[in-house]
């Protein structure tokens, strides 16, 4: 690269000595002269296709014309149409100027809206998103850094063509922001420059009735006569775009702002003797170059090449950084997929846990069955004692009966005895005898109601014991069967899980979580 900007140096000297192509420089009486100008650079910019902004009829033909003109006055020219971002102006402004030195002549214009903002003025890009007043300075490109980037080149002449402000760009309000008319006064100028704007601060420009603006067209009236200097040709576009303004009833007047007061054309014009030198010279001087230029076909050939050779590598490198871009749109969406698999990873070890803790509950309640088990077993074998107790107090019962009977038995022997034995002392002996004996046998008997009291107490202690051992049999089938649709249920819900673990790349289920509740 750095061969063919050593080429194309030594084409643009070749050209500057070429007569009818350079911009001749005059001498002013008692002033130094003008270098003669090396390189001539431009950049060319029509934004017509707004997005949140009325669209321009104008821009596109204006900045195709303006680049057609300029090529015809060997400018190197920069083309850019609807530039959409702050960031793509910025590229080109970069590029523009990055052609310039101290010995080039340096043209900005820009057709398409404009605004000002705190008396600063911003060119917009197409696709500038202005929703708040910050935004401007975020979404815009000032005029001031144009101006400055030119300053830092420190260009022979610089200058700025701005045919902006030609309607209201903004059909919705932006918060924090006045809306205003036209662009503010340009204080901000750059070094041996010329700024024009195509109206007067607080003014709409025209956008014109045919292919070009009044502004533009004026411009492309004036900027390839020969003979015509830089104040000249400023002069007579202002004075054509004021009249043909007049002429359609309506107003515009361009407002200039120069720091450059040296007689140059881009034309080509004459001194005051008549030319900057005479034809035989002129002849001499481009046979030499000839020469040169000659010499120098093998090398721009080569430099040429080379030039293919980048751009081939450039293309490779954009087609790889699309590639790389592709994979990193790939990457953030992989990245946000994990990050939602990962989160559905969450929830089901969330579920899964809660699993476990039902689980755990459930084999407590199977610990407490077990309990209840040996419960019922501890009462069935207490039934079973007490029906043995039972049927022994039967046995008893029956024993105390026939005791009962006999001792019934025995009283009406006793009153027989009695009746016949009354007056025999032997036999009342007897009768006394068998009078103890007969209250022994009703003492044996009391004790016997008692304890036949005692065995029908714990009778109906044993039938309430056989009537709870039941309830709670019934209580233990029913939690049997509770227990047996739980265990399905989890071990469902478990191979469900596992099988949601093993593809995490399901969506996530919104089956409720079943708790028992006992």
């Amino acid at each position: 690269m750095k061969l063919l900007a050593h080429v194309f140096l030594w084409f643009g000297i070749f050209l500057a000595c070429t007569p009818g192509l350079s911009a001749d420089k005059i001498k002013k009486p008692g002033s130094p002269a003008l270098q003669e100008p090396l390189s001539r650079v431009a950049l060319i910019i029509g934004n017509a296709n707004y997005r949140d902004s009325s669209k321009l009829k104008n821009p596109l033909n204006d900045a195709r014309d303006m680049c057609t003109a300029l090529k015809q006055l060997n400018f190197d020219v920069i083309c850019k149409l609807d530039i959409t971002t702050k960031r793509d102006f910025k590229n080109a402004i970069y590029e523009f100027t990055e052609k310039i030195d101290s010995r080039t002549i340096a043209l900005f214009y820009f057709a398409g809206h404009g605004i000002e903002a705190d008396r600063i003025n911003y060119l917009l890009p197409t696709q500038a998103a202005l929703k708040t007043k910050s935004d401007i300075d975020d979404e815009a490109v000032p005029v001031n850094y144009i101006v400055s980037e030119l300053n830092a080149r420190r260009a022979m002449l610089n200058i700025v063509l701005l045919d902006a402000c030609r309607d209201n760009p903004l059909p919705a309000p932006i918060r924090g922001y006045t809306q205003t008319v036209g662009f503010a006064h340009q204080d901000v100028l750059p070094d041996n420059g010329v700024v024009l704007l195509s109206t007067k601060p607080g003014k709409v420009a025209l956008d014109g009735l045919g292919d070009n603006s009044v502004f533009t067209r004026n411009i492309l009236r004036s900027i390839s006569l020969p003979k015509l200097s830089i104040n000249d040709f400023v002069l007579k576009t202002m004075a054509g775009t004021s009249k043909e303004a007049r002429a359609m009833g309506l107003e515009q007047q361009p407002e200039l702002r120069q720091t450059f007061n040296e007689k140059l054309c881009l034309a080509g014009c004459d001194d005051e003797r008549g030319g900057t030198a005479s034809r035989e010279a002129q002849e001499t001087q481009l046979k030499l170059k000839q020469q040169e230029l000659e010499q120098l076909q093998a090398t721009i050939s080569a430099a040429k090449a080379e030039q293919r050779e980048v751009e081939a590598q450039k293309s490779d490198m954009l087609r790889k950084q699309g590639e790389i871009e592709k994979i990193k749109a790939g990457l953030v969406s992989s990245q946000a997929e994990q990050a939602a698999l990962e989160q559905q990873k969450l929830v089901l070890q969330r579920q899964k846990m809660e699993i476990d803790a039902q689980k755990e509950e459930l084999l407590r309640k199977q610990t407490d069955i077990e309990k209840i088990r040996r419960s019922l077993a501890d009462s069935q074998s207490e039934q079973q004692n007490l029906e043995f107790q039972k049927h022994a107090l039967r046995q008893k019962q029956q024993e105390i009966d026939a005791q009962r009977n006999s001792l019934a038995q025995n009283q009406k022997e006793v009153e027989q005895i009695k009746s016949s034995l009354a007056g025999s002392r032997e036999e009342q002996a007897t009768l006394e005898n068998q009078r103890k004996d007969l209250l022994k046998k009703q003492k044996e008997v009391e004790g016997l109601k008692q304890d036949i009291a005692s065995a029908s107490n714990k009778l109906q202690e044993m039938q309430d014991a056989k009537k709870r051992l039941l309830e709670r049999q019934d209580e233990l089938d029913r939690l049997h069967k509770l227990l047996a649709a739980q265990e399905l249920e989890i071990k469902a819900k478990e191979a469900k899980i596992q099988s949601e673990l093993n593809n995490p790349k399901n969506k996530r289920t919104n089956d409720p979580v079943i708790i028992p509740s006992f």
